[in-house]
């Protein structure tokens, strides 16, 4: 069974190999329902011959020889699209108008006129275009010109009113199974659109979580262009750098130094959660986080304190796991800043201020292996963790400032 469903579902792809994918659709759609008509020649045939073999032997005969001319589009379709297409209506039409004549508008085959009609839909899709409304129209039109012109079966068919009765269920069953099976499918398709979407809208929603605090991703889905900046009195904003990773670098492929990276940052990004501190962004082998914003808190020195601390044995531990030995220099500030989101396209949510500046000059000047911050930020945290005076340090557009090493936090009393 397997075996034969292969079978089918290649002949339906027949001549698709190199069409766009709409095209390719509409391809494959026609070429199962000239398989299917094919079917049905032989079914409905064998129908008539059943009911009655001797008054219908025209029209199984037609079937028999007619049926197989719809496989011939299986082979146009590597000439011409378009012949192939209309190849089908031509024929679609001839057949069903030459069974019209046969048997007669009280047969009800004339009804297969509009299970075209409805199928072009599916064939064209339901947005309005020339091929659609033209197949449509003329399956309309065909099934009322067959209506009024065949009144009545052939004269050469010696049918009994009970045979034609029979063909007139079996026809009209015929059209409702068509259109229960578009409606069916018209449903699958909302469905599967419906289920699309919800996988996209999803996955939009982390991507922008992820990019942006979740307060300011809210906003930012309200309204996409809305002007987002927050003044703050007392954050405490961290720089990590990876001293020397820059050289070493050059000495790996690309993917092993993403390899690495992601694996560090990532750690990085679980520590930050766990101590409830905010990462701002990366650069290169550069890390920044803040606590404080966008929810304010006036414990945010003591979580970026902490999580700066787990950050450094963090880093060690990768270093041995990695059998490499690498260092990371921290720096960290106390104080106000701003903070917003810039851009519309590709919008990133960033920090701005005299605090910013003096972190990343904080680590920039740094040691390996340590946490530098300035006398300001080791008296605002004297009183919970352990600190080691460094001296005058120069700092960029600051002076001389005096800068002391965040070692270790202080046991309980």
């Amino acid at each position: 069974m397997n075996t034969l469903g292969a079978k089918l579902v290649r002949l339906a792809e027949s001549g698709t190999a190199d069409l766009d994918k709409a095209t390719k659709r509409r391809v494959i759609v026609i070429n199962a329902l000239m398989l299917v008509i094919f079917g049905m020649a032989f079914v409905y045939g064998g129908l008539l011959a059943i009911l009655d073999f001797n008054a219908f032997q025209i029209p199984i005969l037609w079937m028999i020889c007619g049926g197989p001319l719809f496989l011939v589009t299986l082979r146009l379709w590597t000439i011409s699209i378009t012949l192939g297409t209309f190849y089908n209506l031509i024929l679609w039409i001839v057949f069903e108008m030459t069974l019209s004549y046969f048997l007669g508008r009280e047969s009800g085959i004339h009804f297969l006129f509009l299970c075209g009609a409805t199928v072009s839909i599916l064939i064209f899709g339901v947005r309005v275009n020339p091929m659609s409304l033209f197949s449509l129209s003329v399956g309309v039109i065909c099934f009322f010109i067959a209506h009024f012109t065949f009144t009545s079966h052939a004269s050469f068919i010696d049918a009994s009113q009970q045979s034609i009765e029979v063909m007139f269920f079996l026809s009209v069953s015929i059209f409702i199974i068509v259109v229960f099976c578009m409606i069916f499918y018209a449903f699958f398709e909302l469905h599967r659109a419906e289920n699309l979407l919800e996988k996209e809208y999803a996955y939009s929603e982390g991507l922008l979580t992820a990019m942006m605090p979740k307060p300011i991703a809210d906003q930012l889905k309200v309204d996409r262009l809305k002007t987002i900046a927050d003044d703050y009195d007392s954050v405490s904003i961290l720089f990590a750098d990876l001293a020397g990773f820059t050289a070493s670098s050059s000495r790996k492929t690309p993917e092993q130094v993403i390899e690495f990276l992601n694996n560090l940052f990532t750690r990085f990004d679980k520590l930050a959660v766990k101590h409830g501190v905010e990462k701002i962004k990366t650069l290169g082998d550069s890390y920044m986080a803040a606590g404080g914003m966008p929810h304010r808190s006036s414990d945010h020195a003591r979580r970026v304190a902490s999580l700066a601390i787990e950050m450094l044995e963090t880093a060690r531990q990768m270093a041995e796991e990695v059998g490499e030995e690498f260092h990371l220099r921290i720096g960290f500030h106390i104080g106000p800043a701003v903070a917003g989101v810039i851009g519309a396209e590709k919008p990133f949510y960033d920090v701005w201020g005299d605090t910013v500046n003096t972190a990343s000059r904080l680590e920039s000047t740094g040691i390996n292996d340590a946490i530098q911050v300035t006398r300001a930020t080791r008296d605002f945290l004297k009183d919970d963790f352990i600190f080691k005076k460094r001296g005058l340090v120069e700092l960029k557009g600051k002076g001389k400032q005096e800068v002391w090493f965040l070692q270790e936090e202080k046991a309980p009393a």
